[in-house]
C-alpha cells in the first residue's frame, strides 16, 4: 500500500479503483515517480480493500530465496514474548524482488532527501528508538 503523506494519487486508503498508470503486473512495483519502474507506459486500476488498506505492521522480516523465488515473511518482535507469527507473505520471481528492492531503495533515498538520514538502530545512541530495555534497580550499598 502507498502512504505518501497521508494519501496517495496511486493508491487511495479506500475500496475505489485507482488509475496508477504503466502495468503492476509488468514489473512490478511503483516508485512515487510518476509512474512505475522500467514498464512502458499503460493504464492499470489497482483496487485496494478496506482490509488491505488497513495494512500489516511488522518490525522483522524473514528473507529466504531459491532458483525460482524468493520468499519475505513478516513478523513483530516484542519484548518479552519469545514467540511470534507471521502476519504476511509475499513470494516474488527473483525478477520481481530484484524491481522491489530497486523500487524501495529509491524511495528510501527521497525520503531521506525530504526528512533526513533514517538511523538503524545502534548508529545513535544518544537518540533511543523502538523498544529500550529498562534497567534493573540497583540495590544500596551496605555499610560496613
Amino acid at each position: 500500500m502507498c502512504r505518501r503523506s497521508g494519501a496517495c494519487q496511486y493508491a487511495q486508503r479506500s475500496s475505489q479503483e485507482t488509475d496508477i498508470g504503466p502495468s503492476l503486473a509488468e514489473s512490478g512495483f511503483h516508485n512515487h515517480n510518476g509512474g512505475l519502474m522500467n514498464t512502458p507506459p499503460q493504464q492499470i486500476n489497482l483496487e485496494l480493500g478496506e482490509k488491505e488498506a488497513e495494512g500489516i505492521y511488522a518490525n522483522f522480516a524473514v528473507i529466504s530465496h531459491s532458483p525460482a523465488e524468493f520468499v519475505m515473511d513478516f513478523t513483530r518482535i516484542l519484548p518479552g514474548v519469545p514467540k511470534t507469527k507471521v502476519y504476511a507473505r509475499l513470494i516474488m520471481a527473483p525478477q520481481h524482488a530484484k524491481s522491489f528492492a530497486k523500487a524501495l531503495h529509491d524511495n528510501i533515498e527521497k525520503f531521506e532527501k525530504q526528512y533526513g538520514e533514517i538511523k538503524l538502530l545502534g548508529q545513535d545512541q544518544s537518540k533511543p528508538f523502538g523498544f529500550q530495555q529498562a534497567n534493573a534497580p540497583t540495590p544500596p550499598k551496605s555499610e560496613s
